[in-house]
């Protein structure tokens, strides 16, 4: 909001309260009835409020007592990342002392890391594998296989459901905001244009996250944590609680990869693309909500060896229709390399329909950089490149 155009915030509280006092003056004042009958001496002796239920007023179902429960349990499950001089948060995997956290919170910190558990004991954490494509990393610390480990649920929650969120926004460990689930399988704006593949499928919630919250849980109503937390749109973008989480089900996968094979297997179509816009969808003769624009191909990539050609429109894969450059990039998050897809592209003005056979995703130093002013590194700890491609985002 223009802090030059913000509205007087007493006015609405002073009018209310004006309205609280004027009606209870003139319930003082009003002139008393003769014809009112006297009060009944059994009433009178009644006590003048009844007690209130013990049973209802100590019910864990009610909203706040539930949040209440919840944190008393999973609080104990969240971390706070010390990675000088910046913080982050994270989720304790197992009781062996493996935390998962976000690979962002972690750039730059060397071996100087250590975790904050919520009982106020600081322990010194090591890298133990990280994975920059889905932003997922795992620190250990020495444990001895005590620690509270938290629950992941893999089954997406619904949209409308109980959202609380617990980490260290700016320091403040142990740090609990509530809302709901507000959409399920979101992009962050600008992402995909960028190329941070990752950065899709996401859960957004209105649960206020702030930095510093990446790598803490996002934990439905019934204390299993749904996702972890990875960034917001911050205010200056008009923004009003627009956070998003990665979903446990692309976490544990991503973790259980690493743990695994010390690796994440990512597909790979060798494209770039950008959003359609209305200039481009009047020159293409395409509706302006339709596909992605194929700006760039790798060459010798699995996109070029299929006949992909730039500016092609990417209107569909499979079965699936295709709006955004987002659209393609999270069906890639379900498909693995050597795997072969029907893609359906617009070129002239007539759909072809191609077939690709996907790679593995090479190192990001191996990537060719995106065209014009499209950088497709997220710059550490907060996201948010110089270009204006992403110059609203936040990392959380």
């Amino acid at each position: 909001m223009d802090p030059s155009h913000t509205p007087a915030p007493h006015r609405p509280l002073l009018i209310a309260v004006f309205g609280m006092v004027l009606a209870l003056l003139l319930g003082a004042c009003e002139p008393d009835d003769p014809a009112e009958p006297e009060p009944d001496d059994d009433l009178a002796d009644d006590p003048a409020e009844p007690e209130p239920d013990d049973d209802l007023a100590d019910d864990p179902g009610s909203e706040l007592a539930g949040v209440a429960q919840l944190v008393d349990e999973v609080a104990p499950t969240v971390v706070s990342v010390l990675v000088p001089p910046g913080q982050g948060s994270g989720v304790i995997y197992d009781p062996d002392g493996l935390i998962v956290t976000n690979t962002h919170v972690l750039v730059d910190g060397g071996d100087d890391i250590s975790v904050a558990l919520a009982d106020g004991q600081r322990l010194d954490a090591e890298v133990v594998a990280s994975d920059e494509l889905s932003d997922i990393a795992l620190l250990q610390v020495d444990a001895d296989g005590d620690l509270p480990a938290a629950s992941f649920d893999e089954a997406l929650p619904d949209v409308g459901a109980a959202a609380v969120a617990i980490g260290s926004p700016l320091g403040l460990e142990n740090t609990v905001t509530a809302g709901v689930v507000s959409g399920l399988d979101r992009s962050i704006p600008g992402a995909a244009q960028a190329g941070i593949p990752a950065l899709v499928g996401l859960i957004q919630t209105d649960a206020a996250l702030s930095p510093g919250s990446s790598g803490g849980a996002l934990v439905d109503e019934t204390g299993e944590v749904v996702g972890v937390n990875v960034a917001f749109i911050p205010p200056e973008m008009r923004a009003v609680s627009i956070g998003f989480a990665i979903p446990s089900r692309t976490v544990v996968d991503v973790v259980e990869q690493l743990l695994d094979v010390g690796e994440v297997e990512h597909a790979y179509l060798g494209v770039q693309m950008v959003p359609m816009s209305p200039a481009v969808s009047e020159q293409l003769d395409v509706a302006a909500d339709q596909g992605g624009v194929v700006v760039e191909v790798e060459p010798d990539g699995p996109a070029d060896q299929a006949g992909v050609q730039p500016g092609d429109v990417i209107v569909g894969v499979e079965d699936d229709e295709v709006a955004d450059p987002a659209d393609v990039l999270a069906l890639l998050r379900r498909v693995a390399p050597g795997d072969e897809l029907t893609m359906h592209v617009l070129r002239d003005g007539e759909e072809r329909t191609l077939e690709v056979v996907l790679g593995e995703r090479p190192a990001p130093e191996d990537i060719d950089p995106a065209p014009d002013d499209l950088d497709p590194d997220p710059p550490p700890q907060d996201l948010e490149p110089d270009e204006q491609d992403l110059d609203e985002l936040e990392g959380s």
